[in-house]
């Protein structure tokens, strides 16, 4: 067989994405305690019990993995080959062993990204619910983290999350920006909420999201400013300090996200959220994840395809920004 036979089928393959272990973006399967030289570790955060609305979020990252095998591809607009400029690996998923208890599944969560940060790696995270940022940023950006201060957030959700104790449960899915501030590991002045939308499940959450700093962009305010506008005042919030990338599909209109647990009417089209993506282009990221994709819910691959396309272009970024810095 010749070399350009064999060259043109591993091509080939390598856009089979039914063919093979299923992992996220056909990355190679790597344990973390085996890790090394990995500049980005995929990690799948199967956890779903802040979620008292619908809990299937812990199937989300095996959905997420099968569909995104054949996304392997050279971004069209910037040029780039994401899987090529940097190291990438699945890293699995989060150990769970203490499932049960919702108090040290978080804990054991933090202490994983914990583990990844001392390596160097910077973590992009498929989830399981809202809950997984607090217990991420604990990790990577808590004492002991050697980060210089508190770092901003990008937040793009139809929800604040800033409620307090809901339930018996501190860490939940609707809390967990209200705990990062609390515990000073978010700057709640370079904190963008973006897609802001539908109704409130208590007023004092927004008003609480603003008394401390936070720049709240709602999606009315989004369609009538623009996207240019919005992502302009998204860069000027957070500047060019560290910053931390949260996107909840559930901002998202329920017509192209069917299957996530608390959709609002008037979300972002696909091609909005996008845009918000890569307007991000050049910050200073330390990490992303998306969550909130319920598998059992609604169609699942187009929500899985949604989910997976915005992820593709959230580590086209991150893999970027880790080169420029090489």
């Amino acid at each position: 067989m010749s070399s350009d036979s064999s060259d043109s089928q591993a091509m080939v393959m390598k856009y089979l994405g039914w063919h093979g272990p299923a992992t996220f973006f056909r990355r190679p399967f790597v344990e973390l305690k085996d890790a090394s030289k990995i500049d980005i570790g995929l990690v799948g955060v199967p956890f779903a019990s802040g979620n008292p609305v619908a809990r299937t979020t812990f199937l989300a990252p095996r959905a997420i993995r099968d569909i995104s095998m054949g996304m392997v591809r050279v971004h069209r607009q910037f040029r780039i080959n994401p899987f090529e400029i940097c190291r990438m690996a699945d890293l699995g998923d989060t150990p769970v062993p203490h499932l049960f208890d919702h108090v040290k599944t978080i804990a054991d969560i933090a202490a994983y990204f914990r583990a990844l940060h001392a390596k160097g790696i910077v973590p992009f995270s498929f989830g399981g619910d809202h809950t997984i940022p607090a217990p991420i940023l604990r990790g990577i950006a808590g004492p002991g983290s050697g980060r210089k201060g508190p770092v901003g957030m990008i937040h793009v959700d139809a929800h604040t999350d800033t409620a307090g104790d809901v339930l018996g449960a501190d860490d939940h899915c609707a809390s967990f920006m209200f705990q990062l501030v609390k515990d000073g590991i978010v700057d709640p002045k370079r904190v963008v909420q973006i897609g802001l939308n539908g109704h409130l499940g208590a007023a004092e959450q927004e008003d609480w999201a603003k008394s401390v700093g936070m720049r709240l962009i709602t999606k009315d305010e989004f369609d009538e400013i623009g996207l240019e506008a919005a992502v302009k005042e998204v860069r000027r919030v957070v500047g060019k300090g560290e910053t931390y990338l949260t996107f909840d599909i559930d901002s998202l209109e329920g017509i192209y996200v069917p299957a996530t647990g608390v959709p609002e009417l008037g979300g972002f089209t696909p091609k909005e959220a996008v845009g918000i993506v890569r307007g991000c282009r050049g910050l200073n990221l330390i990490g992303g994840d998306m969550v909130c994709f319920h598998p059992l819910l609604g169609d699942t691959r187009m929500t899985a395809f949604y989910t997976a396309s915005i992820a593709y272009e959230i580590l086209t970024l991150l893999a970027e920004r880790i080169k420029s810095r090489s």
